[in-house]
């Protein structure tokens, strides 16, 4: 059966942490999790040739494993061995072998306490540099390869890895991302070197030359709509409009029976998916480029009846663009293709390049993907794309913008500027009407949901 192991389940231990090899590392307290805990999970418990006595959970986080079941590895804590030592442990003046482990045991504490201390310590310092700082970092190696400098700048600062906190993360001008073991002058100093070209923004870059207009208005209120939002906005086919969900809203309440008309030409609706479609493919067979694109986002989609195909779908957005179709959604529905591959050959630059013409288009979602791309390549960029985004209404850029603001990529007067230009456009955007319509939505979804 072998011999019985000394702790239970539950029981509370100090254990040696830090490496095993030589007995190196401190002491931290734990608790029993596991008995005969092996790291292939075949539940052969002690029969199991990788077997270890003891699981236990530290307090300070980790899970870790005692490789023996000795005083060496595991051991009760001071205050519990205390209370189950008598006092004649020390007798006549001469000091036990049990008790001057105990005195080692109390010298590690101290030196863990006072590593601790440092730690807490470097947490509430101060640093040198901080987040965009141009660096040069010596890079390891042996040899004349210690001498060696690379250039970059500090992507963060309190870099957390495997349990270890490093004052910096690096980003080389090679691509290649690093981090700075301590915060000195052998290991990192700032730099004077500029940043390579492409990792700024240019004055006279079009990308970032955003211009005033909408990508789509309601045909009826003339009011903005988000073109990224498609259950916001509704393209008429029987006369080629694009119409707010407000104003159809306004329209089927003010027509109580089913032959709601069209809010614009008066045409009665389609009431089947078959007429839907059917309408759709007549403009889009007049080389309607509006159209066109609509139903590649139906075969994509996979909606109102067709089936999901998205090799039609690209194929159909292709020719929106040879139409001379200059609208944001094909562009950024063309660059979700590639960008995932579905119905196209996947390529990365490809997809990157159509959201950039997305962008440059008004499509906020799309300057979202562009700067996404270029967060770790160069974060001005991405946090710039971010900031014209979230101007523009698109709530996930608004949430890296504060990020960038809290990692020192945005001042504090451009998250104000892009706060307010935010909470301007959702108020241009509102209509009572459409708060009706979302609010309608919302309740047939949740009636829907009880039906089911």
């Amino acid at each position: 059966m072998g011999k019985k192991l000394r702790f239970n389940v539950g029981h509370q231990v100090v254990c040696r942490y830090g490496g095993a090899e030589g007995l190196k590392g401190g002491w931290c307290h734990g608790t029993v999790v596991k008995h005969w805990w092996c790291s292939c999970n075949c539940r052969r418990g002690r029969n199991c040739r990788n077997r270890k006595p003891y699981q236990i959970q530290l307090d300070n986080g980790p899970l870790i494993y005692a490789p023996f079941d000795t005083d060496e590895y595991i051991q009760e804590p001071i205050d519990i061995k205390e209370k189950k030592t008598s006092s004649s442990l020390v007798t006549h003046g001469t000091t036990t072998a049990h008790h001057v482990k105990l005195k080692k045991y109390e010298a590690q504490l101290r030196m863990k306490e006072s590593v601790d201390e440092k730690f807490a310590k470097f947490l509430s310092s101060e640093l040198r540099l901080k987040v965009g700082d141009r660096v040069q970092c010596k890079m390891g190696g042996t040899g004349i390869d210690d001498s060696i400098w690379e250039h970059g700048f500090v992507v963060k600062t309190y870099y957390e890895e495997d349990n270890y906190v490093y004052p910096y993360s690096v980003r080389l001008d090679t691509g290649r991302f690093i981090y700075a073991p301590i915060d000195h002058e052998e290991i990192i100093k700032a730099s004077d070197l500029p940043l390579p070209a492409g990792l700024l923004v240019e004055d006279d870059d079009p990308l970032f030359q955003v211009t005033s207009k909408h990508d789509v208005e309601c045909a009826i209120c003339c009011t903005p709509m988000e073109s990224h939002h498609d259950d916001l906005m509704k393209y008429q086919p029987c006369c080629g409009k694009d119409l707010c969900q407000g104003c159809i809203h306004s329209t089927c309440i003010a027509h109580s029976d089913d032959n709601t008309p069209c809010p614009f030409c008066r045409t009665p609706l389609p009431e089947t998916d078959e007429e839907t479609v059917a309408r759709l493919q007549r403009q889009a067979e007049k080389n309607n480029s509006r159209a066109t694109s609509i139903l590649g986002t139906y075969y994509y989609s996979g909606v109102y009846g067709l089936k999901k195909n998205s090799s039609k779908a690209v194929e159909l957005w292709l020719r929106a663009v040879e139409l001379g179709s200059t609208t944001s959604n094909t562009f950024h529905s063309l660059g979700l293709a590639y960008g995932s591959g579905e119905g196209v050959e996947k390529d990365l630059v490809k997809a990157h390049e159509y959201w950039q013409k997305a962008a440059m288009e008004g499509h906020v979602m799309a300057r979202y993907n562009v700067g996404a791309t270029e967060l770790d390549s160069s974060p001005w960029r991405a946090y710039k794309h971010f900031m014209i985004a979230a101007k523009g209404g698109e709530d996930n850029s608004l949430k890296k913008t504060k990020q960038g603001y809290l990692e020192g990529f945005v001042t504090k007067d451009e998250f104000a500027e892009t706060l307010r230009g935010y909470h301007k456009t959702k108020s241009t955007r509102s209509t009572k009407q459409r708060d009706d319509a979302v609010a309608h939505e919302a309740y047939e979804s949740k009636a829907e949901m009880a039906r089911k």
